[in-house]
């Protein structure tokens, strides 16, 4: 077998990779443990150890699937925003289709939209996650947006967006 035949090592970004750049992107951008997509802002190098270790145990550092974050997507925009227009839409929504981590949205932020579109999305999308009721997953998701803000941005002092 020739050099140029062998595969790149496994710890090495293959050509398409370092083509695309998403793989020095997506590596820059996580601390050790956590994995957030690039459409979500890293955490701030300042908080503790122990502060990720809390927000992974309470599921602040998870994100719905695409699935499923597509329809709450959807229902935000259908039934929260138009009685309640507080974000601009494009600035929120464009980092999230690109998924580029040019421009990432606050995780808060993010899982606040989530938490407020479970009281419209259509519950077959719940059901499909686990959640029997539709309380069971605004509590669920009510969970994520309050333990994160008050883990970091009333203990640390991290800023809102």
């Amino acid at each position: 077998m020739s050099w140029t035949s062998q595969p790149p090592a496994p710890h090495l970004p293959s050509p398409a990779q370092i083509a695309t750049n998403h793989y020095f992107t997506s590596q820059l951008r996580q601390r050790p443990g956590v994995s957030l997509p690039c459409y979500i802002r890293p955490l701030p190098p300042r908080i503790m150890g122990e502060d990720v270790d809390f927000l992974q145990r309470k599921g602040a550092l998870t994100v719905p699937d695409t699935r499923l974050r597509n329809e709450l997507l959807r229902s935000y925009v259908q039934y929260v925003h138009p009685y309640m227009p507080l974000l601009d839409l494009k600035d929120f929504l464009q980092p999230i289709e690109r998924n580029d981590g040019i421009s990432p949205v606050s995780l808060l932020l993010f899982q606040a939209v989530m938490f407020a579109a479970t009281a419209y999305v259509d519950m077959r999308f719940l059901h499909a996650q686990g959640f029997d009721n539709r309380k069971t997953a605004r509590k669920f998701f009510f969970q994520r947006a309050r333990v994160r803000w008050t883990r970091l941005y009333l203990v640390v002092g991290s800023k809102l967006t």
